[in-house]
């Protein structure tokens, strides 16, 4: 539908390129949008974001993967949601430390105002 009104097809996630993108990409393409897909920022929280990088990431993992291979992949995926959230912890704990020392430099103007 969307190529139908002129609008150019979005990119497979099962490319070469966006399969070994960072998750931080596909985080930040959520957040901020990308070509001509708007930012989702104010409608998803970043704590869904991540879930979402999660979500992407294990269907990108599944792709041609073996019934055979199932547990060794239910601990793949284990592993790898630990990493995105504590991923998310580490941008979360970084932008709420930026913050607070923006806030804490607007403060110090005002003192000497």
């Amino acid at each position: 539908m969307i190529v139908q009104r002129g609008f150019p097809a979005p990119p497979s996630y099962h490319s070469a390129r966006l399969r070994a993108a960072p998750a931080q990409h596909i985080f930040d393409v959520i957040t901020g949008g990308y070509g001509v897909m708007y930012s989702y920022a104010s409608r998803i929280d970043p704590h869904d974001r991540w879930a979402i990088v999660a979500y992407v990431r294990a269907l990108q993992e599944s792709q041609g993967a073996d019934l055979a291979d199932m547990p060794d992949l239910r601990s793949k995926l284990a592993l790898l949601l630990q990493v995105l959230l504590a991923e998310a912890a580490g941008v979360q704990r970084r932008r709420t430390e930026t913050a607070d020392c923006d806030g804490a430099e607007a403060g110090d103007d005002q003192d000497h105002a």
